[in-house]
């Protein structure tokens, strides 16, 4: 036996190799499909950049070692110098100036090439774009302090109609899931910290051109709504882009309020946003129309007791609540129709303003619609405790309503609801706000029947005929005696002492008016100056005026004085001796009065004026109550000085 080992088995042949299994193989190879014929052009680009993007850590060599296993050094290659950095915008504005248009055009250009069936491909990656080219911080997600329609208010011209062109021919479908597609993306990217001022403005757009569509899925924002409640940023910019729709169109912005913003309010992230967002909705759309459900959802939230909603805007609200007036009855066929839902609602709210409200719509109901009379008429044992509110409410403004009444069908409409008590009142049953309405109705009565009044004494017009006899008096005395210190008049004062202290008060008020001159000139100097520069004209007017006005009174006293002759000889000659008979009865009338006159003031200076009603003594009393009115004047100039001093400090 051989001591050398032997190889046991057959050899392989070269005709063993299976070629046939290679041949197929290629055939197979052939037969497949290539990637770029399925796959559509830019995802073959990314497959091929993100396989290179693979292969190269893979083929980066090793550093090679030396024998004795030290690495050999290596060097560095040059970094290739970068273009700087353009910088970020400051501001929405200034990121919207930037944007170049034509970029934007290519791009929706490709996309409606490569995607001419899916408009929405073309959309998601043009608000991409935009999202990209706005990479602005916005701490307030709601755009409150900037006016109604912005972002969109600012955007270019030219840049606007770029982007509302992939929107035009979509049709409508497309647009309303294109909308909601923008909602759910706005919510991601802000959950992951990613731009979405460009969702933003889509969303806006949308909103603007068909507010329609944000109300048609309604409970599927609710349910966006729902998710993201509790996360304020997210939650506000979902109550801001549905609230968009009521810019353009309110029975929109309202449906949006009462299902998506209502059942937040008192949430305290959501209230000032929600409470500002009605009262705005109310001063844009003044001059619209609205329904009576939505009057009395308005009325509701304006005066419920919410909690978390501040005070200023509480009032803020209620003061934009007599708009709704205008708005709810603009349609004056149907004010019959809303007595029913407007008298229920009158015990839902226990303020008195809230009743207050309503009853003011409900009074104009029936004074521009006598079917609301007999409306009331019909359901008053049905309302009886709304209806004694609302008699309550009539017999307290009466005075300013009853001219707004027809008085008639009111006092019938009266009578009839006496009727209806007294049926009421023969029943076991004793039914709520009953005796409230018997009350208020014999008060109504009372105030409707007229009352006699009594000739009183006519003090005016007695008042006005001795002003002008007094008048006539001093104007004959002067006239008379040539000058008014040689009148009987002056000389009688002068004697009672009335001369002494009107001179005096002459004397303090000059004085004291030039003390106001210099301290007011001290606070505003040169105010004389401009208050004459000013009032000159004025003044020029007037005295220009009565100019006028004397010349007028000389020719018409010239007038008479030239006729007077005709005048007498044409009397005389109808009644001879009429006119001087007149003239002796004027003077024996003149000189009795004046006797009396006489008697009656020596009467009163040995009878009346003695003691404490003396002349001294009256004197005396005047200069006191003189001086104490200046001391109060004073004291009360120098508490206004300090209170303005402190003011301007």
């Amino acid at each position: 036996m051989s001591s050398q080992w032997q190889v046991v088995g057959k050899k392989k042949s070269k005709e063993a190799v299976p070629v046939k299994k290679s041949e197929e193989k290629k055939k197979l190879f052939a037969s497949t499909p290539k990637i770029e014929e399925v796959l559509p052009l830019q995802q073959v680009k990314n497959l091929y950049n993100a396989s290179k993007n693979n292969e190269n850590p893979k083929q980066q060599a090793k550093p090679k070692t030396q024998e004795n296993g030290v690495k050999k050094p290596q060097k560095k290659p040059d970094k290739p110098q970068s273009s700087p950095k353009p910088k970020p915008p400051k501001s929405i504005e200034s990121a919207l100036n930037s944007i170049d248009i034509e970029e934007l055009k290519v791009l929706i250009n490709e996309r409606q090439r490569l995607f001419p069936d899916a408009p929405l491909v073309c959309l998601k990656d043009v608000v991409k774009f935009l999202s990209q080219q706005i990479p602005v911080e916005v701490s307030d997600h709601t755009f409150s302090s900037h006016p109604d329609g912005y972002p969109c208010s600012i955007i270019p011209n030219p840049l606007k109609l770029m982007l509302e062109t992939p929107l035009k021919g979509i049709g409508r479908s497309n647009l309303q899931v294109f909308f909601d597609l923008l909602l759910t993306s706005m919510t991601n990217d802000m959950s992951k910290n990613v731009h979405t001022l460009g969702t933003k403005i889509y969303i806006q757009l949308v909103a603007l051109m068909e507010p329609s569509l944000v109300l048609a899925s309604l409970n599927k924002h609710a349910s966006l709504r729902t998710s993201y409640q509790n996360r304020p940023p997210i939650g506000l910019s979902i109550l801001w882009g549905l609230g968009q729709a009521g810019i353009k169109d309110l029975h929109a912005g309202l449906k949006v309020f009462q299902e998506i913003m209502l059942p937040i309010i008192e949430m305290k992230s959501f209230s000032r946003y929600i409470v500002k967002y009605l009262i705005s909705l109310i001063n844009r759309h003044g001059s619209g129309d609205i329904n009576i459900d939505q009057y009395l959802l308005i009325l509701d939230v304006a005066f419920a007791n919410y909690k978390n909603v501040p005070n200023d805007l509480k009032s803020d609200l209620q003061k934009v609540v007599p708009k709704l007036e205008s708005m709810l009855l603009g349609n004056k066929e149907k004010l019959h129709t809303f007595v029913d839902p407007l008298i229920k609602k009158l015990l839902s709210n226990g303020t008195k303003a809230y009743r207050d409200e309503i009853c003011k719509i409900l009074i104009r109901c029936f004074t521009q619609d006598q079917n609301a009379i007999s409306s009331w008429s019909k359901m008053y044992s049905k309302y009886l405790p709304q209806s004694a509110i609302l008699l309550n409410y009539l017999s307290e403004k009466w005075s300013s309503l009853s001219g707004k009444f027809n008085k008639t069908a009111l006092v019938n409409l009266l009578n009839t609801f006496a009727a209806t008590n007294e049926e009421l009142l023969t029943k076991k049953r004793k039914e709520p706000g009953l005796s409230d309405s018997i009350a208020v109705i014999k008060r109504l009565k009372n105030k409707m029947t007229p009352k006699k009044r009594s000739k009183g004494f006519p003090y005016r017009f007695w008042t006005i005929i001795l002003i002008g006899a007094i008048a006539g008096v001093l104007y004959y005395d002067i006239n008379q005696h040539g000058s008014w210190p040689k009148s009987r008049t002056f000389n009688c004062l002068k004697d009672f002492g009335v001369i002494q202290y009107y001179h005096k008060a002459l004397h303090r008020t000059s004085d004291g008016l030039y003390w106001l001159h210099l301290r007011v000139n001290e606070q505003i100097p040169g105010y004389y100056e401009t208050v004459s520069e000013h009032v000159a004209p004025y003044g020029q007017l007037a005295k220009e005026l009565s100019v006028i006005v004397c010349n007028l009174l000389k020719n018409f006293k010239d007038a008479i004085i030239k006729k007077y002759p005709d005048v007498l000889a044409s009397i005389e000659a109808y009644a001879p001796g009429l006119v001087e008979h007149s003239q002796e009865a004027l003077r024996n009338a003149w000189s009795a009065s004046v006797f009396y006159a006489h008697r009656s003031v020596d009467y009163l200076k040995t009878e009346v004026f003695v003691g404490q009603l003396a002349p001294e003594n009256m004197q005396r009393v005047v200069f006191e109550a003189f001086n104490n009115t200046q001391h109060k004047a004073a004291e009360y100039y120098s508490w206004i000085y300090e209170k303005v001093q402190s003011s301007i400090k």
